[in-house]
């Protein structure tokens, strides 16, 4: 076998196995990226699972201030009407 040729088969050969251990890593990498991506979907599924818990729990809040205010003014009007009748009632005694 002439040395050029030995040199090429010896040359391809080494280029051959590195090609091979770099697409193994290549593999492996994206495997984790996988298992990484996983973890990371169920962080966030579990993240807006909370928020939402959060948000509708801020709006029954919110839905019970506003009930609160209502029933304040009405409150208000009625004890405004009792007064009113029990000023008229005073003025004709």
């Amino acid at each position: 076998m002439e040395p050029l040729a030995f040199v090429f088969a010896v040359v391809l050969v080494v280029l051959a196995l590195v090609l091979s251990v770099v697409g193994i890593y290549l593999v492996v990498v994206l495997v984790e990226l996988r298992q990484t991506l996983k973890k990371v979907n169920q962080m966030m599924d579990g993240a807006s699972s909370q928020l939402s818990s959060l948000v509708s729990s801020s709006s029954h809040l919110g839905g019970l201030l506003s009930g609160l205010t209502v029933g304040s003014k009405v409150l208000r009007v009625f004890l405004d009407k009792m007064n009113q009748q029990k000023v008229r009632s005073d003025e004709k005694n």
